[in-house]
């Protein structure tokens, strides 16, 4: 059976909906670009997982006629490994992705400012030193290069768009900032736009959907179309499994968040959980809350369950995690939808 994100992914900007900032803004790049029939300017894309930037690299792409390629920034132990996938690999204006750009080698960077604005290179190297997949790469697009060439690169690289995507901008120096023509932030989904968003998925993957069906799918998508497209996928399934016609109501998607121990704000066990130990220990520090989750480290509370729950101002950090009022509501709602049970 098919997957909604598959169909669904927009293809083109004007498809791309509830970021109208970010489109407008990389509207104006792609037309400036093809009118001086060159590539897009190069732009930085942050804001939380989901919310859209490895799509916005594709449609860029598409936009220009031209490949996407998609690598993580982390991946180029040293600049010429960068310059070699460029030269070697990428044509005029195709768009290299540097995803958790925030985690690209020093050195790597640094070499990068000069080529984000002049396009030059200069460096000697061998085919062999380099990863096994890229060594792949050139030596399909270019058979006369074996693993023991010496290869030289002296000249100007192909004219190309160089996208960073990151969630965490803060991490990234100044320098670096200051070569990207654009920075683009994208925002969180409001509730209108999660429900349209939501309609939009389940036309284009020829399944009905009910009004306030969308209504309680947007609640639970956590402002973000990566996890609408995981909760309309697992509605389908339960749909299917029942022998009933493609249709989400408001009843399928209740019994299917039940079934997945989603409550009404899209969170699961873990962050309710995190929750209940904020409410009965706060303050309370963050190293100690993993631990009380059976975490080995903070990673999976700093970064997964943390960011949707301190967006929605339901904790404070200041001295320790410690709940707010609003957190407060939400967790006694919680507590009277039996999502929560109270220990003595």
């Amino acid at each position: 059976m098919f997957n909604t994100k598959n169909l669904a992914i927009p293809q083109k900007l004007a498809d791309f909906w509830g970021q109208p900032n970010a489109t407008a803004v990389l509207g104006d790049m792609i037309s400036s670009a093809k009118y001086r029939k060159t590539a897009v300017g190069h732009f930085l894309l942050y804001g939380g997982p989901g919310l859209g930037k490895t799509t916005l690299a594709k449609i860029i792409a598409n936009e220009m006629n031209s490949t996407c390629h998609i690598k993580l920034a982390q991946d180029f132990k040293e600049p010429e490994e960068l310059f070699m996938h460029i030269a070697y690999t990428m044509s005029s204006k195709d768009v290299l992705l540097l995803d958790e750009v925030h985690s690209i080698k020093k050195t790597v960077e640094e070499s990068l400012f000069h080529y984000m604005e002049t396009r030059y290179m200069d460096f000697r190297t061998q085919i062999k030193h380099f990863p096994a997949h890229m060594q792949k790469e050139i030596e399909i697009k270019y058979p006369r290069y074996k693993k023991t060439t010496n290869v030289k690169i002296h000249g100007y690289g192909p004219s190309i768009t160089i996208i960073g995507a990151t969630t965490n901008p803060e991490c990234l120096s100044s320098p670096f900032i200051d070569r990207f023509q654009s920075l683009i932030e994208l925002f969180p989904y409001s509730m209108d736009a999660m429900k349209t968003i939501i309609g939009n998925i389940c036309e284009k993957s020829k399944i009905d959907i009910e009004e306030d069906a969308k209504t309680e799918l947007a609640r639970r998508s956590k402002e973000t179309v990566r996890v609408a497209h995981n909760l309309i996928q697992s509605c389908r399934d339960n749909l299917l499994a029942n022998e009933q016609k493609l249709c989400i109501t408001k009843e399928n998607v209740l019994n299917t968040m039940k079934r997945h121990g989603i409550d009404m704000y899209g969170l699961k066990r873990k962050d309710r959980e995190y929750l209940k130990i904020v409410e009965e220990n706060g303050p309370i520090g963050l190293a100690t809350i993993a631990k009380m989750l059976g975490y080995r480290n903070t990673m999976p509370v700093n970064e997964i369950i943390e960011p949707y729950i301190m967006r929605q101002g339901w904790i404070t950090i200041d001295a320790g995690r410690k709940l707010t009022k609003a957190g407060q509501k939400v967790v006694d709602e919680l507590r009277t939808n039996n999502y929560l049970i109270h220990e003595n």
